[in-house]
């Protein structure tokens, strides 16, 4: 993780790797016409940690303490 946040540019798509340590309340975005549930999570892979925001549907798979590369 630390190589990625010390050599990767703003919205530069990359692969990481590690567990997810914390997740935080679900909450309700978007318009007022569309609203879409998003869940921030955290993952670690014991050299740094970034937050990483997960959509709709996919929040229902993601579990604290499970090993994910996103």
């Amino acid at each position: 993780m630390l190589n990625v946040l010390n050599t990767s540019e703003a919205w530069e798509v990359v692969t990481v790797q590690g567990k997810i340590f914390r997740l935080k309340d679900q909450r309700l975005v978007g318009s007022p016409l569309k609203k879409l549930r998003l869940m921030e999570v955290f993952l670690d892979d014991g050299s740094g940690w970034i937050p990483i925001d997960i959509w709709e549907f996919h929040i229902e798979n993601i579990k604290t303490g499970k090993y994910y590369i996103v």
